[in-house]
């Protein structure tokens, strides 16, 4: 699928945001499947994360945490694609990568206040890459960057950059959890480097 001249597309400082991303009814599939009927009762497996971001950027703060269910992890990893790859592949066959990197699932719990995890980059490789984040749900969390830009949790909404930018995610206080898809990749329809 290509971008669409009705496609919703606002770009700030190199930081693209596309809002209904996916058709309306391939995004209520796609969510009712990750999220469970009642938005609260995940279908896939999920590891448990102490941490947020790459683990030598340890907070010491019980709000520092998350459950991933890694989808594929490329970079030299042993492991393949994971069994419920298909889940997501509206917003892969929509991005058209030409090599994805990695592509997660971050699930984070609500916390008490809106809480800022660490800046950084999902990857220190030596070629240009584009990092994406797909929002499942709506909530009061978002994505900052280290220019100030916050880009705000919302269903259905893509957000894609170079990923060699710095940038941070967040907690929520207004939904159980804040559920969004992490994608690096290389090319395709969406890409950072496009010219």
């Amino acid at each position: 699928m290509k971008i669409e001249e009705e496609d919703k597309i606002e770009v700030i400082n190199g930081i693209t945001i596309i809002d209904d991303f996916l058709p309306a009814p391939e995004f209520a599939y796609m969510k009712t499947t990750l999220m469970g009927p009642n938005n609260n009762t995940p279908k896939i497996p999920w590891t448990y994360y102490p941490y947020k971001a790459r683990s030598e950027d340890f907070e010491d703060s019980i709000y520092e945490q998350q459950f991933v269910h890694m989808f594929y992890k490329g970079l030299g990893a042993l492991n393949g694609p994971s069994d419920h790859i298909g889940l997501i592949a509206p917003v892969l066959d929509r991005l058209a990568a030409e090599m994805l990197l990695r592509v997660k699932l971050n699930l984070t719990p609500v916390t008490p206040k809106v809480h800022e995890f660490l800046p950084h980059t999902d990857a220190n490789i030596s070629v240009p890459f584009t990092t994406a984040v797909y929002y499942i749900n709506d909530n009061d969390g978002y994505t900052g960057f280290s220019d100030g830009t916050k880009v705000e949790s919302k269903a259905n909404r893509l957000v894609y950059f170079d990923g060699s930018m710095e940038h941070f995610g967040t907690t929520s206080t207004n939904s159980k959890t804040r559920l969004v898809l992490n994608l690096n990749y290389i090319g395709g329809e969406y890409s950072a480097f496009k010219e």
